[in-house]
């Protein structure tokens, strides 16, 4: 695992944890659940694009 992957990983962990924590709320902000979210995507994305050989053309 790349230092980059591992990194993006750790990114990916503490807006889940956001995440989860603002869906348990009572008072659940739903633009910052959908914010959360799309950024989750974005990482996910990302961390697919790395997990992805290149190979040569």
């Amino acid at each position: 695992m790349t230092e980059k992957m591992f990194r993006t990983l750790e990114k990916l962990q503490r807006i889940d944890s956001r995440l989860r924590r603002a869906q348990r709320g009572r008072r659940s902000d739903r633009g910052e659940i959908a914010r959360l979210m799309g950024i989750k995507n974005g990482i996910r994305e990302r961390l697919s694009r790395l997990s992805i050989p290149l190979t040569p053309a």
